[in-house]
């Protein structure tokens, strides 16, 4: 399908330069938590499958999404795109609305299962059971709402569709995966404070602040994948889908690199150079420590000259005084 206007042709390369980048992204990440796991020889956990298997998700949404770009006028104004290309175009926004929200459950699932089997402790244990509840509750929701609000199934895509709650769900639905993004990023804090003391290396605490500020930017991604889901014309949904597809792509990567890290350290030690942090953050914190020590003593000389400065109390005693001391003394 050819693009009609300078817009519709940016939509098709932004498309397929996020769903490129990304998807290079995630394969390189996962590969490394994979080799992680290999070169312990350790077999692989249900962590490692459930980040698979979203990890295969997100890389059937990108292929997808430049395949439609193409033949169902993804990125097209609605006024250009056929009645068969629509048909197929409302095909896969509804094969993509149920494996979305599975994506996102089984890297999150994925997560949860890795941090349950690092801590031991029986609190945050418990916690990270009733988070993986919610997620699979909400998860089952989704596909349960999905299928049923139009019934049979191809009413959606016949425009024969009695549903009238379709738009509310979809504004609705992405809402409690944002709340467990932040529950998620919240409920380690106690515990991973506990661990970042004075017995841990600099750069392990470094590492720890790095991870913990890429789930931040995980969860502001969420947010702004919803925000801009609110902007969309339903009357264009072709053309104005294309915003939050990109941020969709954006949102379930960031949320499978944060599953894969925790567990690749074995493969990052050996990539990274880990020496050189450790270098780095030490020069840092010894440049910091002496920049401190000279203000501290900075201030003390600062002080020390002021007084030196005042003008000198006079000894002198007041000649009436020094004639009733006289007195005094005859006396």
């Amino acid at each position: 399908m050819h693009p009609h206007s300078r817009e519709e042709l940016d939509n098709k390369w932004k498309i397929i330069r996020h769903a490129a980048f990304l998807s290079a992204l995630i394969v390189i990440i996962v590969t490394i938590r994979i080799a992680s796991s290999l070169l312990q020889w350790k077999r692989l956990s249900v962590a490692e499958y459930l980040l698979l298997f979203a990890t295969a998700g997100s890389l059937a949404l990108n292929g997808a999404s430049i395949f439609i770009t193409d033949r169902a006028g993804l990125g097209h104004h609605i006024g250009n795109v056929s009645r068969a290309q629509l048909v197929y175009f409302l095909k896969f926004y509804f094969s993509a609305a149920l494996l979305i929200p599975t994506c996102f459950a089984t890297a999150k699932l994925s997560l949860l299962w890795l941090l349950h089997r690092i801590f031991a402790n029986s609190w945050f244990r418990n916690v990270v059971r009733v988070l993986a509840g919610i997620i699979i509750a909400w998860w089952v929701a989704s596909i349960v709402q999905e299928v049923r609000i139009c019934y049979p199934v191809q009413t959606r895509w016949e425009g024969t569709c009695k549903g009238k709650h379709s738009l509310g769900s979809f504004l609705i639905l992405p809402i409690p995966w944002i709340v467990t993004d932040w529950l998620i990023l919240l409920t380690p804090l106690p515990v991973l404070w506990n661990s970042i003391d004075a017995r841990r290396s600099r750069a392990t605490q470094v590492g720890l602040l790095t991870l913990f500020g890429l789930g931040i930017v995980t969860c502001c991604i969420s947010i702004r994948r919803y925000t801009v889901q609110l902007n969309m014309d339903m009357h264009d949904l072709t053309f104005s889908l294309v915003e939050p597809t990109l941020w969709q792509m954006i949102d379930i990567s960031t949320t499978i690199c944060c599953a894969a890290l925790p567990g690749s350290t074995h493969v990052l030690r050996r990539m990274l150079p880990v020496d050189l942090l450790k270098q780095a953050v030490d020069w840092v914190e010894r440049t910091w420590k002496a920049t401190k020590q000279s203000s501290c003593t900075t201030r003390n000389l600062t002080a020390g000259d002021a007084e030196a400065n005042l003008p000198p109390v006079s000894t002198l005693q007041h000649p009436q005084n020094s004639l009733s001391g006289a007195v005094s003394n005859q006396a």
